[in-house]
């Protein structure tokens, strides 16, 4: 008994001391029942050497060591009991206490740190802003310099626009220098002697009134079709005027030639090609290369006005364009005309349409209808290969309709040509006039280059067959729709190199007279180039 209540007062002597739970007087009982056993006289005499036997790291020896020695006196009994219980706990009031100024510490620990982060933040931020300022200090300083290679570029740039007009200025003056001789010359100049190699030109100022004489007299015998080398002889009629071509080393145009508008358009009346001579060079003196300088020369004036009548529709609202109407027989040159002609222009300002056999939706509509999609838009250049005309020639000359179908069909076109007009669509239509002869050559050259095959048809032998008719039929084409809105003009086509100089010429001529001017800005441009300059 004696052993096993020194072991329970020393497990709670050991949990005493670890301060798990206070340990006070009231143990006291369990130290009285372990001096009550059989031996309790001995025991109660040597209270110190129980208290020995308290301790927990000697195990069982405290027990032995309690039945060999006395026993405590009782008066002292407590004192043991204190001390096997190990020291006095801390009072509740000083443990709150301890919590409190823990708790304090480590809130002013935080506040510390919290105030050490705050100060590195700030660090941080003055860096960010001393990081922004130097940023903008550095773009303020690249947008000077790109404002001085900017300024500089556009110095460049505007003596380079000042090269380029006055060199184009030079070459302008150049080139209408033909132009300023016929505008200062004397309203009557004498007309030049009749000699060898010469044409027919019309002039527009000896035109007779309506019902005046025609302009070839019809009792006259019918002449042979003259070569480039025969004579012609000087007509009757006032309104023609008979010109000399001169050597090409003497070329220089006379002031006192028509304008290609006025030796080119048909006189009125009833028409008659087979006294219009194919090789004919109405209003030019030259040559061939004289021809194809003068095209050179008036190829940058047709790109500005092509340029300026495009600028007038885009940003100044204008509606008006030109279409240049292109007809006549297989080979006249109407594919060469596209190429050398319209080839001076911008392609972007063209509109190029090739009319071939109808398809089966076209032919589900009037005739007029597949015409009607390809009129250029406003500011454009526009060119028929081939056009409406078909439908009275080849339908007329196949019996492709009725006669009372085609023939009324000429009243149609002339409404849809005024109904242009109206839309200020300047229509320049050209008829290319090649002799039969001149065409077996051209047929014949395909057949004989291989090249060219692709460009030959065998049908263009059947239509050779009916020449007489499809003369016939463009005869009255000829005659029925040349009205003042739009009117035929008559281009001698068996010199290639006449035919592109004629019809650039037509077109410089209509160019000229419609005038298309630059649209002026809506802008200040003083306060926009400030503007692109600080930007």
């Amino acid at each position: 008994m004696a052993k096993k209540a020194d072991g329970r007062s020393a497990g709670r002597a050991d949990r005493g001391t670890k301060g798990s739970t206070p340990v006070g007087l009231g143990e006291a009982p369990d130290a009285e029942a372990v001096v009550q056993g059989p031996t309790a006289t001995k025991k109660a005499t040597k209270p110190a050497k129980a208290a020995k036997a308290a301790k927990p790291a000697k195990g069982d020896k405290p027990a032995k060591a309690a039945k060999g020695d006395k026993s405590p006196k009782p008066a002292k009994l407590d004192k043991a009991a204190k001390a096997a219980k190990g020291d006095k706990p801390a009072k509740p009031a000083k443990l709150d206490k301890a919590a409190r100024a823990a708790k304090a510490e480590r809130v002013d620990e935080a506040a510390k740190a919290a105030k050490k982060a705050a100060k590195k933040a700030a660090k941080v931020l003055e860096a960010e802003r001393e990081a922004q300022a130097d940023l903008a200090k550095a773009a303020k300083k690249a947008a000077k310099k790109a404002d001085r290679k900017a300024a500089a570029a556009l110095e460049a740039a505007a003596e380079r626009v000042a090269a380029e007009a006055a060199k184009a200025a030079k070459a302008l003056a150049k080139q209408t220098e033909a132009e300023r001789a016929i505008a200062e010359a004397p309203a009557a100049d004498p007309e030049p002697a009749v000699g060898p190699a010469v044409h027919l030109v019309a002039d527009p100022a000896d035109d007779p009134a309506p019902d005046a004489e025609p302009a070839v007299d019809p009792t006259a015998p019918t002449a042979v079709e003259p070569g480039p080398a025969e004579q012609r002889p000087e007509p009757a009629p006032p309104r023609l005027r008979v010109l000399v071509e001169v050597p090409a080393d003497k070329y220089a145009p006379p002031a006192d030639v028509p304008s290609v508008r006025a030796a080119l358009r048909l006189p009125g009346g009833p028409v008659d090609l087979a006294a219009i001579d194919p090789r004919a060079t109405p209003s030019f003196a030259g040559d061939k290369a004289d021809a194809l300088a003068d095209i050179g020369a008036m190829g940058p004036r047709l790109a500005e006005l092509q340029e300026r009548l495009y600028a007038q529709a885009v940003a100044g609202g204008a509606r008006r364009r030109v279409l240049l109407v292109v007809q006549g027989m297989d080979t006249s040159g109407k594919g060469g005309t596209v190429k050398h002609v319209i080839g001076q222009f911008n392609p972007s300002g063209c509109h190029i349409h090739a009319f071939k056999a109808p398809t089966e939706d076209e032919l589900a509509h009037p005739f007029l209808w597949r015409v009607r999609a390809q009129v250029p838009g406003p500011g454009l250049i526009g060119v028929f290969d081939r056009s409406h005309y078909e439908d009275v020639l080849i339908a007329r000359v196949r019996d492709l309709v009725p006669r009372q179908v085609w023939s009324r069909r000429y009243a149609t076109i002339n409404r849809f040509e005024q109904s242009l007009a109206k839309d200020e669509v300047t229509v320049v239509k050209v008829f290319l006039h090649i002799s039969p002869e001149e065409q077996k050559e051209r047929l014949l050259a395909r057949l004989d280059n291989p090249d060219k095959h692709w460009k030959f048809n065998p049908a263009d032998i059947d239509e050779r067959s009916v020449w007489p008719d499809y003369r016939t039929a463009y005869e009255a084409a000829l005659e029925k729709c040349d009205g003042d809105a739009a009117p035929w003009y008559v281009v001698p086509a068996d010199r290639k190199w006449y035919r592109n100089w004629a019809i650039s010429r037509l077109l410089l001529e209509h160019l000229t007279e419609l005038d298309p001017r630059y649209p002026a800005g809506d802008f200040d441009v003083e306060a926009e180039r400030k503007r692109l300059l600080d930007a």
